[in-house]
C-alpha cells in the first residue's frame, strides 16, 4: 500500500516536473523587456514640418479635452520591472515612476503616469536593443522612433 503511493507520487511528480521547467524557462514578451535600457536616438521620418513641430510644441503643455498630450523623452534611462512599474531616470537623477504594459498580441507597449497614456509600436525587441515607433492618432505618413540599448 505505502509502495504503491510511493510509485503514484514519484510518477506525478515525473510528469509534472518537464511541464514545470517548460513554463519557468518559457520567455514571454515581457521578459524581453525587463531591465535597465538607456535612449541611444530619436529618428524622425519626413516630420521636418509636421510631426516634429507637433512633439515639440506639445512637449511640456497640459493637454485639454480635444488635444493629445505628447512627451519626448531624451536621453532618459528606462528601468523596466516585473509589476508593471517603468522608472524613467533622467540626466539629473530624477526618476519619474509610470506603469508599463504590452498591449496587442505583445506588439504594442503602452505606458502611462495615470493622466497621459503613451502608445509605441514595437518593430525590434533583441538582447541588446529595442526599437519602438510612436504611435499617434494623428493619421500622417511621418513617423518618430526611439532607439534603446540594454545597459
Amino acid at each position: 500500500m505505502i509502495l504503491r503511493k510511493v510509485i503514484y507520487t514519484l510518477a506525478f511528480l515525473l510528469l509534472l516536473s518537464p511541464a514545470y521547467l517548460l513554463f519557468t524557462k518559457l520567455k514571454t514578451p515581457e521578459k524581453n523587456f525587463l531591465g535597465i535600457w538607456k535612449e541611444a536616438a530619436w529618428e524622425y521620418k519626413e516630420a521636418d514640418r509636421f510631426l516634429l513641430h507637433q512633439l515639440a510644441d506639445k512637449q511640456n503643455r497640459i493637454a485639454t479635452a480635444n488635444e493629445e498630450d505628447v512627451r519626448i523623452h531624451t536621453g532618459e534611462t528606462w528601468n523596466f520591472k516585473k509589476n508593471g512599474v517603468l522608472l524613467l531616470t533622467k540626466h539629473d537623477d530624477t526618476i519619474k515612476t509610470m506603469r508599463w504594459s504590452l498591449k496587442g498580441r505583445g506588439n504594442v507597449l503602452e505606458i502611462t503616469d495615470g493622466s497621459v497614456t503613451e502608445h509605441y509600436d514595437i518593430s525590434t525587441v533583441e538582447n541588446d536593443k529595442i526599437e519602438l515607433n510612436y504611435l499617434s492618432d494623428m493619421h500622417v505618413k511621418e513617423s518618430a522612433k526611439l532607439i534603446f540599448e540594454k545597459t
